[in-house]
């Protein structure tokens, strides 16, 4: 059962490269220019970067189980 949750954590990890497909639709929909629409997208990122040093700390403090159900909330 771990080994199945870790494979579907993994694969939902590439659910914010999906926003280069909706990219393009939102800019002419919504009439943004390219930096308008890349922002949420960097915005992400540097998130996860800063994040990812906090949650390996909270995983040796708190386990596994509480980061990741912490970490799903967050990022739903």
């Amino acid at each position: 059962m771990l080994a199945l949750a870790g494979f579907f954590m993994c694969m939902l990890l590439g659910v914010i490269y999906s926003w280069s497909v909706l990219r393009i639709p939102i800019e002419t929909e919504l009439g943004w220019s390219p930096a308008m629409s890349s922002l949420p997208f960097a915005i992400f990122l540097l998130t996860f970067a800063i994040f990812t040093p906090v949650s390996s700390r909270l995983t040796r403090e708190m386990g596994y189980r509480w980061v990741s159900i912490i970490g799903s909330l967050v990022c739903g």
